[in-house]
């Protein structure tokens, strides 16, 4: 049983960006009469506005413009239309920034208290903007305007997640929730259908078919330019880094190895990097690398994910999310790839092995002073809802809600 020596919550990720995942950051510029939370409109998770409520936010957007095709930009496309249908809300682009850029941003903003409406922050960011009374209270706007599906989802978590955003009996920020730590192995099973092959069960099993990856020219090309298993810089999550994308955590976890946390083993507490069960792992991943399974520039590669949105690689580990991003930019470049995921290697005994990880580590926040707090929880409404009507293309919210036991 693994118990980590700090607070458990579950995590939510709500109003990220677009096809890349990013997350969006508001300001009013008001249109019409301000409107109060008693309006009806208001009050209803899908209601529809009276007077137009104008939303400014900044995207955080790929500076070679991959994420702007299609006829559609920033400033105009379907999203933005359909929230105006429905909700009777203008969203205006306040500022783009790269990725890279995005924490700089935030800290920025918030050290000089030059907010945007609402943003995504982390819980360092969250407890600093507590410290500086720099955040409205959302409990009215969460407890009238929240739609019932949102509310089941946060509740899921038996009141962790809302524990985690309430200081002194205010709810402060809503928590995003997803499910607990399922980094998932993601495969081409076109490249498994080329090769002939199964999907794999063991980390041996992964790592023949790593290897076959490499070798066996999966893609057609006629040339030696294939990655086995993508990666990223961090072989793992940890406590301080819990994004589950593109590290090895999975393969570890298979060696029932969890570095970075204390866990709970014998009724004693150990730290998990120092376990033999870690020297395994990494003596496996070690022998990965020398023969030239794993990205041979892991570590020194600006984005692990462009190996996957460029073709070159057959595996990673990610969670659910995958499917929001990298593969809809992996699909862009090549439409006929087929990747499947799989809870996958499994250990010696045939079981699969999760950790409970921090249930938040993303909180979404709005300004002191904002006039409409609600409209940020109905845009979150009409996402979850239309979400697969319409793909996450020019979201400017990504609903990482699932159930805690999901």
């Amino acid at each position: 049983m693994i118990k980590k020596m700090a607070a458990c919550v579950l995590v939510v990720s709500l109003i990220t960006v677009t096809v890349n995942f990013s997350s969006p950051y508001f300001r009013e510029s008001p249109m019409g009469p301000t409107k109060t939370i008693s309006d009806t409109a208001a009050a209803d998770p899908l209601g529809k506005y009276e007077h137009p409520v104008s939303i400014r936010l900044g995207y955080v957007v790929d500076p070679t413009g991959a994420d702007l095709s299609g006829g559609e930009t920033l400033e105009k496309n379907m999203w933005k239309t359909m929230i105006k249908q429905n909700l009777n809300i203008d969203v205006q682009v306040l500022w783009q920034v790269s990725k890279e850029n995005l924490g700089q941003k935030i800290d920025l903003a918030i050290a000089s208290n030059d907010l945007p409406d609402a943003m995504i922050v982390n819980q360092v960011q969250l407890n600093e903007m507590i410290k500086a009374g720099e955040m409205e209270d959302l409990t009215e706007a969460y407890n009238s305007s929240v739609s019932p599906e949102i509310k089941k989802i946060i509740d899921s978590t038996n009141g962790l997640a809302m524990e985690q955003v309430t200081f002194d009996g205010k709810m402060m920020a809503v928590p995003s929730v997803t499910a607990e730590d399922f980094s998932m192995l993601w495969i081409r099973q076109d490249w498994l259908d080329r090769l002939g092959l199964k999907p794999p069960k063991t980390v041996d099993d992964l790592e023949a078919i790593a290897k076959a990856f490499v070798e066996n020219d999966p893609d057609g090309n006629s040339k030696r330019d294939t990655i086995g298993l993508a990666s990223s810089t961090g072989l793992y999550n940890d406590f301080n880094n819990s994004a589950f994308a593109f590290d090895l955590t999975p393969i570890f976890a298979a060696y029932g190895s969890f570095p970075g946390y204390w866990l709970s083993k014998d009724g004693k507490p150990v730290y998990g990097s120092v376990l033999p069960e870690t020297k395994d792992a990494l003596v496996k991943l070690r022998e990965m690398y020398v023969k030239g399974l794993l990205d041979p520039e892991m570590g020194i590669r600006k984005e692990a994910e462009e190996t996957v949105i460029n073709g070159q690689a057959g595996m990673f580990f990610q969670g659910f999310y995958a499917g929001y991003w990298p593969l809809p930019s992996a699909w862009q470049n090549e439409p006929k790839a087929n990747w499947q995921a799989y809870a996958l290697p499994l250990d010696a005994n045939g079981a699969y092995h999760v950790k409970v990880d921090n249930p938040s580590s993303s909180f979404l926040v709005v300004r002191k002073g904002y006039a409409h707090p609600e409209a940020i929880i109905k845009i979150n409404n009409l996402y979850l809802r239309d979400e697969f009507k319409y793909g996450t293309r020019f979201m400017l919210s990504r609903n990482f809600f699932a159930p805690a036991d999901a």
